[in-house]
């Protein structure tokens, strides 16, 4: 069997990277009384509610494949609010260390990047069918 839409994988990928990200642990500071403080995505309403939109977005964007330009458009959108996440949360961990002596960041903070890096290989993919149906219509 052959995928012959790979951006709807890529998409996929994307909002399950997302939505992942949601509910695991990022990391864990230690403050100066000893206190172990574990990160949670969650812990933050905005910023939960902005990755399960963009986890939404991106899922609904692989049954517009009908429409290349509206699934194009939530794919950019998607991408853009990825790297917003990301923003918030490095601005999150980085006002967060203020008053902390030590800490650890689990793999698991890549999630975002690489579902910016999932949902870029779409877009691209996207690109290269709207290519091919164009070279198709010329043939006509």
């Amino acid at each position: 069997m052959v995928i012959q839409r790979w951006q709807s994988l890529f998409l996929f990928i994307s909002a399950i990277l997302v939505a992942a990200f949601c509910y695991i642990p990022v990391g864990c500071l230690t403050d100066e009384a000893g206190a172990i403080h574990i990160i949670w995505p969650d812990g933050y309403t905005p910023y939960l509610i902005l990755n399960i939109a963009t986890a939404v977005i991106l899922f609904i964007a692989i049954f517009m494949f009908r429409n290349t330009r509206r699934q194009k458009l939530a794919t950019l959108i998607a991408m853009l609010l990825i790297l917003v996440s990301t923003a918030t949360g490095v601005y999150f961990i980085i006002t967060a260390t203020q008053e902390v002596t030590t800490g650890s960041f689990n793999v698991e903070c890549l999630t975002l990047p690489a579902a910016l890096v999932f949902a870029f290989m779409a877009y691209r993919r996207i690109l290269a069918d709207e290519k091919l149906l164009r070279s198709y219509d010329r043939l006509r």
